[in-house]
């Protein structure tokens, strides 16, 4: 359908069956020989003052797993900040599998609002 805009959370029809690693793994990739934990090196959308998205550099700091968002810094002014899952990749992970991901969650979006919008317009006719 056509021009609508979304409403509902990228996030919340992301699929991660699509995930290459575990947590435990991506977070290994993080650590040094001395097994402290640094950082994983990872590009993540981010929202500037005027509302635009762009990929930035940014470092995995952690991950909670049951809420499916990552804790990341700006390489660029050092803040922290939690982020959904779907909206970080990580500088070892598969580009194109990583862009699957992100496409299937917009179609799935996509679809399940047509459907939305189709109930609400049969709910909203007069009988």
């Amino acid at each position: 359908g056509g021009g609508y805009a979304s409403y509902l959370p990228l996030e919340a029809f992301d699929d991660t069956s699509f995930e290459e690693r575990s947590r435990d793994d991506w977070l290994a990739l993080g650590q040094e020989p001395n097994g402290e934990f640094k950082y994983v090196p990872a590009i993540a959308l981010r929202n500037d003052e005027v509302a635009h998205q762009k990929w930035q550099p940014c470092r995995v700091l952690d991950w909670n797993q049951q809420d499916h968002i990552v804790f990341v810094q700006w390489e660029e002014n050092k803040k922290k900040v939690w982020l959904s899952r779907i909206h970080v990749m990580f500088k070892a992970e598969n580009p194109k599998l990583f862009a699957q991901r992100v496409a299937a969650a917009h179609q799935l979006r996509k679809s399940t609002e047509a459907v939305l919008r189709y109930n609400l317009y049969v709910d909203s006719m007069p009988i």
